[in-house]
């Protein structure tokens, strides 16, 4: 049973983890073959009451429940087996690996299991049955959906080393009874893949910041594949995304993926009786007069709602001149680099505006966290085309329960929206740009939309309340991840880049092949590269930008692979606006303030582990301290803000960044409050390197901001910020000094600054602190101190 697990930019891009649950008793081979699966569950249960001592009818029944798509009852049945059977090896390798299947989708305690009797389970069935490989691979699934990528890598690598050995093994034994042996694989090695233990190797290298050894790795599963599958080229395409720099082959790899995906799709719905499916690459074919570039399949109604301001230009330096009242004009804001020497080049400097579209469907469906709209055989990309996450929005059987919406609805669903950033700067901003631009008809008001948003996301209502959402519309938190919607009348307002649409247009069909019609019917497949061909391997280099100076604006967005979470510069705006209105309303500060200036210090100090127990989290700064204290020193308490916002409500963040004059952060999620920003502050960045995604200069250049880039010190994607050096430290307070002066602030012309034997001394004091709280304490409070830190 496959678990294809969706790709994410939430980061974003997660690999896909084959699954593979199979049966091992007479029953199970019914139930294989039959289409009830509920007669066959009785029947195994039944089975389990009269012979409980039969380890294999716990594991029959365990699958049957997975079939049947009964998660919570499949992890009853094997636990019960675990229980009374705890060295079965066929119970402890399902019951691990339908754990794993959950814990990849987030929903393992949704359905009764629990991380730590995942890890139990799965390494004891790599106890009993250490020659496993598929064992090992399962555990480093684990691992990896864990963040924990270097017990992740280490379980990968004891997998093909033990596929390697048991092959070796059993050719030695066929080769001493006078058999031949050439090709032989090992009968414990059966269910084990070594390309897909490999992609899984690449990606966990990957997360752990070695890209030379991911793309070592990923290359020798390629090799290994007669045709690329689309997990590995997810996996390739991920590696490039996190890795490389304007990687523009990630847009051709991650679109062949998704038609791959899409090819085997076979879900049979009232929309899509022949389970033939195929996509529709953003919303360009679905306009309205069209002519040569419309779609006969197109079953929605597509209207460009800003032809006069799409492709005007924006950014540093740039003429942000704004055509509307209710938008805020930026002036020509700067774009400066700490270390000239280490300027990042290339680097997108100035973007054209995207194209905002106005989309009306009936009787379509929605589904999959991401909110992908599909119906009558069509799956729409929309804006954020190849990175779509086509695959999960059909995850569904036609047996779940599909609930229909029959009033008109205005869907927020949107990638990663249990990001603060995305739910932000996607989400609100598709609000805002819908109040103005959404075509309803005359028979339909704006509030008469029913708001559909994803739910269990903490801040989400929260972020509603503030915005103004919940006074003037009803919203549902709707779980697409786990049943579909079937909207009657839906309503939906999206954007994409022109040159995004050019750059699909644009392709290289001797490297990959373009959609071909399958024979028989009108949905489309597409082949995957061809892997003899030298050219696939040189596609790292294509094109070749790392010799610009400086990205052209006409391609700005398309070599940037992560420029579709990008927002459009008049919704940034728009948003704004709302912001500072509502901050307004409710007696908060809209605007810096020349007597009370304030700098602002956004810490990433509260997020949660999300690399290892050893880092920390991802993108942290371990001695922020040092800059805290510095910061402080400089400005004094009364001007200075730490800025942590989980300990903030949403309307307070917003305040606190809308009267800041200058603000230092590190890149996360955080630094999205700075829509809240007005023109003119000074945002001074701790970037990535390579600098991969480029969000937070794209909002600065939206938002009229004046923009530092600190290059001294940068973080690689999945990893940390390395501590900071007293010089560093120093080279920030000069630029927050500059800063201010430059904005005729009432600052102290000789600030106390921290000296070198200062700097030791505190070093050694706070180093210290920490030796003396991590010193590991007897008995069980020392042990959960440790696991604590």
């Amino acid at each position: 049973h496959s678990h294809p697990h969706p790709h994410s930019h939430s980061h974003p891009h997660i690999h896909h983890i084959r699954i593979h649950i199979h049966i091992h008793t007479p029953f199970s081979s019914q139930v294989a073959t039959s289409g009830n699966l509920d007669a066959a569950a009785q029947a195994l249960q039944q089975l389990v009451a009269e012979a409980p001592d039969v380890p294999a009818a716990h594991n029959a029944l365990g699958v049957t429940y997975v079939r049947g798509q009964k998660h919570r009852e499949a992890l009853a049945a094997y636990q019960a087996g675990y229980a009374r059977h705890p060295r079965a090896y066929s119970i402890l390798r399902n019951y691990c690996l339908a754990q794993v299947a959950l814990l990849q989708y987030g929903t393992l305690e949704l359905y009764g299991g629990s991380v730590d009797r995942c890890r139990e389970v799965c390494e004891r069935g790599k106890a009993v049955a250490p020659e496993t490989p598929e064992t090992m691979q399962a555990l480093g699934d684990m691992y990896t959906l864990l963040r924990e990528f270097e017990p992740a890598a280490a379980h990968y690598n004891q997998a093909l080393r033990a596929y390697n050995t048991n092959n070796k093994r059993h050719r030695a034994a066929l080769a001493a009874a006078g058999k031949p042996s050439a090709g032989e694989q090992s009968p414990a090695n059966r269910d084990f893949s070594p390309a897909a233990a490999l992609t899984s190797l690449a990606n966990s290298y990957s997360r752990a910041g070695n890209v030379s050894l991911a793309l070592v790795s990923i290359h020798a599963a390629l090799k290994l594949q007669q045709a690329a599958d689309a997990a590995t080229l997810g996996t390739y395409a991920t590696i490039l995304t996190t890795g490389f720099p304007f990687a523009y082959a990630h847009r051709f790899i991650m679109l062949r993926t998704r038609y791959m995906n899409v090819a085997a799709l076979t879900l049979q719905d009232d929309s899509c009786a022949a389970g033939e499916w195929r996509m529709e690459l953003g919303w360009e074919n679905c306009l309205e007069n069209s002519g040569s570039r419309g779609s006969s399949n197109c079953d929605a109604t597509v209207q460009v709602v800003n032809p006069s301001r799409r492709n005007t230009v924006y950014g540093f330096g740039a003429s942000t001149d704004a055509a509307d009242a209710d938008t805020t004009p930026a002036p020509q804001n700067q774009l400066t680099w700490s270390n000239p020497e280490k300027a990042y080049t290339p680097f997108p400097v100035q973007y054209r505006e995207r194209t905002l579209y106005s989309i009306h469907m009936d009787n379509v469906y929605i589904g999959g966290e991401s909110g992908i709209l599909h119906k009558d055989c069509v799956i729409y990309t929309g804006g954020v085309m190849e990175d779509c996450p086509a695959q999960e929005a059909l995850r569904f059987q036609p047996r779940d329960d599909t609930e229909t919406i029959s009033e008109p609805v205005l869907s927020l669903l949107a990638q990663n929206m249990g990001n603060y950033y995305h739910f932000l700067l996607d989400g609100m901003v598709r609000f805002v740009l819908a109040e103005k631009y959404l075509r309803l008809g005359s028979a339909l008001k704006f509030r008469d939309l029913l708001v559909l948003l994803p739910a269990d996301i903490s801040f989400a209502k929260q972020m509603v309340d503030f915005i103004g959402i919940g006074a003037t519309h009803r919203v549902r938190y709707v779980a697409t991840h786990a049943a579909r919607i079937k909207a009657t009348s839906l309503f939906f307002l999206d954007w994409q880049a022109d040159e995004h649409v050019e750059a699909m247009q644009a392709d290289r069909p001797g490297i990959f092949p373009q959609p071909q019609e399958q024979s028989g019917g009108d949905s489309k497949f597409h082949q995957t590269p061809d892997l003899q061909d030298e050219a696939f391997w040189a596609v790292e280099r294509l094109p070749n930008v790392s010799k610009m100076a400086q990205i052209p604006v006409d391609r700005s967005l398309a070599y940037d692979p992560w420029s579709v979470f990008y927002p459009p510069h008049e919704g940034v705006q728009l948003l704004r606006a709302r912001v500072h209105a509502r901050l307004k309303a409710g007696g908060l500060p809209a605007a810096p303030n020349a007597t009370h200036w304030k700098v602002v210090y956004v810490s990433r100090g509260d997020v949660s582990k999300q690399v290892s127990a050893v880092d920390g989290g991802i993108r942290t700064l371990a001695n922020e301290h040092f800059l805290v204290d510095a910061l402080q020193e400089l400005v004094g308490p009364e001007h200075f803000v730490l800025f942590r916002g989980s300990s903030l409500s949403v309307a307070q963040q917003m305040a606190v960044l809308a009267s800041a004059h200058v603000v230092v952060g590190l890149h996360g999620a955080g630094l999205a409050n700075m829509v809240a920003a007005n023109p003119g502050t000074a945002l001074v960045l701790f970037p990535m390197d390579p600098p991969v995604d480029n969000c937070f200069s794209h909002l600065a250049a939206a938002l009229g901001l004046d923009l530092t880039v600190f290059t001294e010190v940068a973080s690689y994607f999945w990893r940390s910020y390395p501590p900071l050096t007293r010089s560093q430290v120093q080279q920030v307070t000069q630029i927050v000094r500059k800063a201010l002066r430059a904005r005729h602030l009432d600052f102290p012309d000789n600030p106390p600054t921290m000296t070198e034997a200062d700097f030791a001394s505190w070093w050694r004091n706070h180093t210290a602190s920490i030796a003396s709280a991590s010193s590991p304490k007897k008995g069980a409070a020392g042990k959960k101190q440790q696991q604590q830190q």
